[in-house]
């Protein structure tokens, strides 16, 4: 397993622990096709920089790289307007869960 994939899994499980109890279940996915429930969240690993900028000044030998990952958050509603506004809410929700864990370093 990569370091990526490590961190991706990290992601996964805080989410999948945050959203444990929640109704309706919300399946949280790696890397996988976008699957027609009523909640559901994509974690896609995106890409690797490595700004110049940011190197110390052992860059021969150490590198700052900045990671970036997609997190899709869907919700199911019979109208546009309470789609959306359940989507913003699991948006919300994502947002606070990975703040709350304060491991991914």
């Amino acid at each position: 397993m990569t370091n990526f994939e490590a961190i991706t899994q990290a992601i996964k499980s805080a989410l999948d622990t945050a959203f444990a109890n929640r109704t309706p279940e919300t399946l949280v996915a790696i890397e996988s096709e976008f699957q027609p429930r009523e909640s559901w969240v994509g974690i896609y690993f995106d890409r690797v920089e490595e700004p110049e900028d940011q190197q110390p000044l052992t860059a021969g030998r150490k590198a700052r790289m900045l990671l970036r990952f997609q997190v899709w958050c869907w919700r199911f509603g019979m109208t546009n307007a309470q789609a959306s506004e359940a989507r913003d809410s699991l948006t919300g929700d994502v947002e606070c869960a990975l703040m709350l864990d304060r491991t991914f370093g």
